[in-house]
């Protein structure tokens, strides 16, 4: 009877060992597949500098993110950010909606180039589909409630061009994806 009361005793310990390192683990484990599978999915270089995550607090912090442009485009680069702060209502995580309470952006700057009858992000969203298929969506939905530019976004080419161009403003954006949100800028 000890015997089976100390090997269940440690099972347990080892089962708590294993989630603290993996836990503690996450946001290398985030950073390495980003920088490994990012650019197999994308056809762009796609780099992220650090990654911090708070699972108890249900935050993440992402540093230096880069994501390249797709061959064919002028501009070496599509997306630069310095910061990407987000913040998740932890009761939300296992529901059907999941509430994203707040993201922030620093340092956001955008390039929205069109060649050949597409544009980069066109092409990105392509290579991705293509990368993992177009099979059976997720039904879970987020619901963004507040999102921060903390920096002015750089003007592409075409952003003046392209009113729907969302990255060219400054300020707040909220309700972004609630059922009848309207979207909100300043």
């Amino acid at each position: 009877m000890k015997k089976w009361l100390l090997i269940g005793v440690a099972f347990v310990v080892i089962v708590i060992i294993v989630l603290v390192i993996g836990i503690s683990n996450l946001g290398p484990m985030i950073k390495t597949a980003v920088n490994t599978y990012g650019p197999k999915m994308t056809k762009t270089e796609v780099h992220l500098g650090d990654v911090d995550v708070s699972i108890f607090s249900a935050e993440a912090q992402l540093q230096d993110f880069y994501l390249g442009n797709p061959k064919g485009f002028k501009s070496p680069d599509a997306i630069k950010v310095g910061s990407i702060y987000v913040n998740v209502d932890e009761g939300s995580i296992t529901g059907e909606t999941i509430i994203i309470d707040k993201i922030e952006v620093v340092g956001p700057q955008i390039t929205y180039e069109k060649a050949r009858r597409t544009d980069n992000f066109k092409s990105i969203l392509n290579n991705i589909e293509e990368a993992v298929g177009t099979g059976e969506r997720s039904k879970k939905q987020a619901v963004v409630q507040r999102k921060e530019s903390k920096e002015r976004p750089t003007r592409s080419r075409d952003c003046s061009a392209n009113r729907d161009v969302r990255s060219c403003f400054t300020g707040h954006v909220k309700n972004v994806t609630k059922p009848g949100g309207v979207v909100e800028m300043s």
